[in-house]
């Protein structure tokens, strides 16, 4: 009969472990600081793009900076979850453009089926028709 043993963690592993998960916070931080100074024009400065991410945030100057550059010793929970509700709005406005350009195409194809042959596209330009309505 095979046994597996257990070995117990060492405060070392367990250590290692919580400096592991704080890296990965302070990055996923850094990522989201960055993307909040969006949209950058082309000759902008990185003084420029952190002061827009700290107004975007509501938060001062140095701790964005510090945030920014990876220099932040933690990150406390109430300022992930702001991060993560403006990474989401972000993914959601682009899930409504791409939806946009969809339906935009939609209607670009309905129109060129209605142009070259009505007749013979009926069914298919009655179902692009359909939903387009039920969209909404």
């Amino acid at each position: 009969m095979l046994q597996i043993l257990e070995r117990p963690r060492s405060d070392l592993s367990d250590t290692l472990s919580a400096i592991s998960d704080n890296a990965s916070e302070i990055s996923d931080a850094m990522r989201i600081v960055h993307f909040a100074a969006e949209p950058r024009p082309p000759a902008d400065s990185t003084k420029a793009a952190i002061r827009r991410a700290c107004q975007r945030l509501g938060w001062s100057y140095t701790r964005t900076r510090d945030v920014w550059y990876g220099d932040a010793r933690r990150i406390t929970v109430a300022e992930m979850d702001q991060l993560r509700a403006l990474e989401q709005e972000r993914d959601h406005a682009a899930a409504r453009a791409e939806q946009r350009r969809h339906l935009q195409q939609l209607h670009a194809l309905r129109a060129k089926l209605q142009f070259n042959d009505p007749d013979f596209h009926a069914a298919d330009i009655e179902a692009i028709s359909w939903l387009l309505e039920h969209h909404r």
